[in-house]
C-alpha cells in the first residue's frame, strides 16, 4: 500500500512537471506568425498570433529557449525567436492595451537574465516602459507582491553596471512615486539586489566581489 502510494505521487509530481515545463503549440504559433506578416493591419491576424504567442515565462522560455543538441532546429523555436518577438512588440497595434500588458507582464514574472530569447523578451518590456510604464504598472496592481517583485526583478537584472539602467530608475521613480509608492520601492530593491548583481542564469554564477 505505501509503495502504491509513492508511486501515484511520483506520477503526480511528473504530470506537474511536464505541464509546467510545456511549449506553446508551434505549428499554430507559425502558422498565425505568418499569416500576420501577410495582413498587418488585420485584427483577426493580430488577434491570432497574440493568443498563441507563448502565456508565461515558462512556456515562453522552452518555446524559444537554446537547446544545444539541437543543430537542425527541429525541437523548438530558438531560430525564429527574435522574429517571433519583434512581431509581438512592433505588430500588435489592434490588442487592447489592457490585454497586451497583461499577457507582457504575465511573461516576464519569473524571467531569468540570459541571452538570446531571455534577451528579447526584456529588451521588449524595457522598449514598452518608455512610452507605456503606467499601463504596465496598471497590469502589475492586481497581483501578489511577489509576483511584481519578480517582475521588477528581471527588469533591472543586468551583468555589469549601465549608466541608462541607473538614469531608467530615477526616471520610473520620478514618475511614479506618488501614485504607485509600493511599486517604486520594489523598483528600488530590485534594482538594489540584481542590477549589475546577476550573470547569465545559463553561465555561471558570480561569487560576491
Amino acid at each position: 500500500m505505501k509503495r502504491l502510494f509513492f508511486v501515484i505521487l511520483f506520477a503526480i509530481a511528473t504530470a506537474n512537471l511536464y505541464a509546467q515545463y510545456f511549449m506553446a503549440d508551434t505549428v499554430k504559433l507559425n502558422a498565425t506568425y505568418r499569416e500576420l506578416l501577410k495582413h498587418p493591419e488585420s485584427k483577426e491576424a493580430q488577434m491570432a498570433y497574440f493568443e498563441a504567442f507563448p502565456n508565461t515565462w515558462m512556456e515562453y522560455i522552452v518555446t524559444y529557449q537554446f537547446v544545444p543538441d539541437d543543430k537542425e532546429g527541429r525541437k523548438n523555436l530558438y531560430s525564429v525567436g527574435h522574429k517571433h518577438m519583434h512581431a509581438f512588440e512592433y505588430k500588435l497595434n489592434l490588442i487592447p492595451d489592457s490585454l497586451y500588458y497583461k499577457k507582457l507582464v504575465n511573461i516576464a514574472i519569473g524571467a531569468r537574465k540570459d541571452a538570446d530569447a531571455a534577451n528579447y523578451l526584456q529588451g521588449c518590456v524595457k522598449d514598452h516602459m518608455i512610452n507605456h510604464s503606467e499601463e504596465i504598472l496598471n497590469a502589475l496592481a492586481p497581483l501578489r507582491k511577489g509576483h511584481r517583485f519578480e517582475f521588477w526583478e528581471f527588469y533591472f537584472s543586468n551583468i555589469i553596471a549601465e549608466e541608462t539602467i541607473e538614469e531608467e530608475l530615477n526616471r520610473l521613480v520620478e514618475l511614479h512615486k506618488d501614485c504607485h509608492p509600493e511599486d517604486v520601492q520594489m523598483m528600488k530593491d530590485a534594482f538594489k539586489y540584481f542590477y549589475n548583481g546577476v550573470n547569465q542564469s545559463s553561465v555561471s554564477y558570480l561569487e560576491a566581489d
